[in-house]
């Protein structure tokens, strides 16, 4: 007759604590590599969108300096039609004299250029409060700056700029006869040259006070896009 032994399987009483403590080992590690691994996910994620913001932000910096330097280009060509049409109209004694050249000056107070900004990307970054994913402390702070400043460009533009603009307008619409500008700017392309002029009497007004007047507002008006430009 054959006797079979069965293994003895230990119980938890008879298990060394060398056992629990590799089975607490493996269950530590395998939650500190998943910890790690979706830690290094969420990081490469971020870095991704990162490099997407410094991307867009880069082709809007790009449009923001172009469109700045046109607008540059376009109140420094407004000033030079402006002061000499300051010059003309203070010869007073020959105004009908210079009435062709006074209007091919000053039909260029009737050119328009606004500067935009173009903020896709640093409105997101503001708005959603993506800052955080420039790592580079001095990088962010720049881009802040840089909002800042054109931000109040803007603002100084739409405050200061075509205010004293619709002001200036409005007082030369009491002196040349505005048919003239229309002309100009519909059919030719402005080309200063082209201007006509109307059929006379030229001007609504040669009065002189009117007339000071009218300089004066083209003195400051010059005086606030150099200084907006400058």
């Amino acid at each position: 007759m054959e006797v079979h032994h069965h293994a003895h399987i230990p119980t938890s009483r008879e298990k060394k604590w060398t056992h629990y403590f590799w089975e607490f080992f493996m269950l530590f590690l395998a939650v500190t590599l998943g910890f790690f691994v979706e830690n290094q996910r969420e990081h490469f994620i971020e870095h991704k969108r990162e490099t997407a913001f410094i991307k867009t932000l880069a082709e809007d910096t790009r449009n923001n300096i172009a469109d700045l330097r046109k607008g540059i280009e376009g109140f420094q060509l407004f000033n030079k039609h402006t002061d000499s049409l300051i010059l003309l109209l203070k010869d007073t004694r020959n105004i009908e004299k210079n009435a062709k050249a006074i209007y091919q000056q000053a039909v260029w107070l009737h050119y328009y250029y606004k500067i935009t900004y173009f903020d896709r990307t640093i409105g997101q970054l503001r708005n959603s409060g993506n800052f955080r994913l420039i790592r580079k402390k001095n990088v962010s702070l720049g881009i802040m700056d840089f909002d800042g400043g054109i931000t109040n460009l803007i603002t100084m533009q739409n405050l200061f700029v075509f205010q004293n603009k619709e002001k200036m307008l409005d007082m030369s619409n009491g002196i040349f006869k505005t048919s003239v500008a229309k002309n100009w700017l519909i059919n030719e392309n402005w080309n200063w040259h082209a201007a006509e002029l109307p059929e006379a009497p030229y001007y609504l007004t040669t009065e002189k006070e009117k007339i000071d007047r009218f300089i004066n507002q083209l003195h400051h008006y010059s005086m606030i896009t150099t200084r907006f430009i400058g």
